[in-house]
């Protein structure tokens, strides 16, 4: 995943089996690479999620990649 995910893709987590998460942001210049929220929930239900790379597992679905 060096080349990253664009924005909209989900994705499942290494340390949590339970949830699936969307990747709505990135970050530059701070340790983590991606801003997520829970998917379908959004922000209803939980804070935003930052993480590292290589915190994810694998994709469900990869966004959009057209633009």
């Amino acid at each position: 995943m060096n080349n990253g995910l664009p924005l909209g893709t989900v994705i499942k987590l290494k340390n949590d089996d339970k949830y699936f998460y969307v990747i709505i942001g990135k970050v530059k210049d701070r340790v983590y690479s991606y801003i997520c929220v829970k998917y379908p929930y959004g922000f209803i239900e939980e804070e935003l999620i930052e993480i590292k790379e290589t915190d994810i597992k694998g994709v469900v679905f990869m966004g959009n990649i057209n633009y």
